[in-house]
């Protein structure tokens, strides 16, 4: 894997690819199939070189991982807060979502750094357990698309 970088307009297609294949294989199963669908869809098309530059302002932190293939990954940070963190299956396992986290943490700052996850998303979850990541036993709910409703569990990390 190559060193992790800030993305740029250029990336635009590889994000959309990245989060909609992570989406299509990480959440199966959660969502119904037209749903999920409808959900990897709107990854899919929601990237532009415009979101890209929106989303790495100076509020915003958007950082890419890349193997021998392209962008494999990406990480999405306000401060305080993760508010996205994909890698797509091919790299699934490769180190690429830890080099993410620890590259955008102090980039995002303050004393704590929370996420919000699918309640029923067992890999993120195990991986956020093997990270250093807490419960913090905030929940809430979140409305996709098709109205489906899915509680979101809350992850806290303390910085040094």
């Amino acid at each position: 894997m190559r060193p992790i970088r800030d993305a740029r307009p250029e990336d635009a297609a590889a994000l959309a690819v990245v989060h909609a294949d992570a989406w299509a294989v990480g959440y199966a199963g959660q969502f119904p199939a037209d749903v999920l669908a409808a959900e990897v869809e709107y990854r899919r098309t929601a990237w532009d070189a415009g979101t890209v530059v929106a989303s790495s302002s100076d509020d915003e932190v958007l950082l890419v991982a890349e193997d021998e293939e392209g962008v494999c990954g990406f990480v999405h940070g306000v401060p305080g807060q993760i508010g996205g963190l994909y890698v797509h299956p091919r790299a699934w396992g490769t180190g690429a979502a830890a080099a993410l986290t620890e590259a955008v943490l102090p980039r995002i700052g303050g004393d704590d750094v929370v996420l919000w996850t699918l309640e029923g998303s067992g890999r993120a979850r195990r991986f956020y357990g093997r990270t250093g990541w807490l419960l913090t036993g905030a929940v809430r709910e979140r409305e996709f698309l098709g109205g489906v409703t899915r509680r979101l569990v809350q992850y806290a990390r303390r910085l040094p």
